[in-house]
């Protein structure tokens, strides 16, 4: 087991009982951390700043609409 650098995670207002995630800053804010909340100990994923503000304006703008 390791030390994650993200401790205070938050969970999305749009997830729903069956597809929760959660997101962290790192301490110094150079990095984002996103997690299955259902499976919190199955893996972190880690984006850049500058990458997750791009997904979310992407995702904002519908892109990832089907």
């Amino acid at each position: 087991m390791f030390d994650s650098p993200f401790d205070a995670w938050h969970k999305s207002t749009r997830s729903d009982a069956g597809g929760c995630v959660e997101v962290s800053a790192n301490t110094d804010r150079t990095l984002i951390g996103v997690r299955d909340t259902t499976h919190r100990t199955g893996g972190t994923l880690s984006f850049s700043i500058a990458d997750w503000r791009g997904f979310i304006v992407e995702a904002k703008h519908g892109v990832f609409d089907r």
